[in-house]
């Protein structure tokens, strides 16, 4: 080698030396799972990390409620009530006070919260279902069958959604299930235009145009192809729409046509309340603040998901 080619010799060595250097890179960059991609961009979210905080402090006190309540919910006190009456403040017995019938107010927003919770995942869970079933059909099949799937969704939006579920309670004789049923068939039309639109898309990419192309069948498109593609803005959906529902079945319970009055939940505890929010305020702030801390937290929670599954709705 003589003087003049040790420039170009050392140039060589310097790009084979940044190639390698950009395969490490590539090789690293391959080796991070998207779990572990999600995992991060989640715990850098402080608010989504409050929020997660504040649902698994929920939910483990109201599991935690044959432990923590003092009382049975439904259990009267001779002591529970003053001479006149009226509920007793907070106190060493009664951490939280007492109703206007002298039930632990304590006691009764603990398993109230378990009530609470268990309809609202049961209803996002009915509601998400149907509505992406809904829109799974509507959104990829298209034509007659968009057009049928999708008059039956305007339909059902076109009650207000709080009256719909009050007639519909009222009919019935109030209870769990029919507080399920009510608030699910107001639920799942939202659902399924969201999942509608993320099919409508779907359906258009290359890889499920080329699955058409060689003949698969639409079941295995569904199931194989498109589906796959939902679980991230579904898992955003339920993270979002389950204070909705806790708002709502908050609302009929204390409209009188939600939970019926001897199963304890937040909406109905405050209904107890309002004829005492001037002198016995604590029943209506403590259950009020129950609900907002979980409704506060599912929503910091949702909207972490949701940056956390698709960066690019960032802002």
């Amino acid at each position: 080698m003589t003087l003049k080619d040790l420039p170009d010799a050392k140039e060589a060595a310097l790009q084979e030396s940044n190639g390698a250097g950009d395969s490490k890179k590539l090789k690293k960059l391959k080796s991070v799972t998207p779990f572990q991609r999600f995992r991060k961009s989640l715990g850098g979210n402080i608010s989504a990390l409050i929020g997660l905080a504040l649902i698994l402090l929920v939910i483990g006190v109201s599991l935690a409620a044959p432990v923590l309540a003092p009382y049975q919910p439904d259990a009267q006190f001779d002591d529970g009530l003053t001479a006149a009456g009226e509920p007793i403040a907070p106190n060493q017995t009664y951490l939280l006070g007492t109703d206007p019938v002298g039930r632990d107010l304590l006691s009764r927003m603990l398993y109230g919260g378990q009530t609470s919770l268990l309809i609202a995942l049961v209803v996002n869970v009915i509601a998400i279902t149907v509505g992406t079933i809904f829109g799974l059909v509507s959104g990829y099949f298209g034509g007659f069958v968009d057009t049928v799937l999708s008059r039956v969704v305007d339909t059902m939006l076109a009650f207000p959604a709080i009256l719909f579920a009050i007639a519909l309670a009222s009919a019935i004789k109030p209870s769990v299930g029919v507080a399920i049923l009510a608030l699910s068939l107001i639920s799942w039309t939202s659902i399924a235009r969201v999942v509608r639109g993320q099919v409508m898309a779907l359906k258009e990419r290359e890889f499920i145009l080329a699955a058409r192309s060689v003949g698969v069948k639409n079941s295995r498109i569904l199931i194989k192809h498109i589906i796959p593609h939902l679980f991230s803005p579904l898992i955003v959906l339920l993270a979002l729409t389950i204070p909705t529902t806790i708002l709502l079945e908050a609302t009929l319970s204390y409209l009188g046509a939600g939970v019926p009055p001897n199963v304890p939940s937040w909406g109905n505890i405050i209904q107890d309340g309002t004829r005492y929010y001037r002198t016995a305020p604590w029943i209506v702030i403590f259950p009020g603040l129950a609900i907002f801390l979980t409704v506060f937290g599912f929503n910091l929670f949702g909207e972490g998901l949701r940056d956390a599954l698709d960066p690019r709705q960032k802002q």
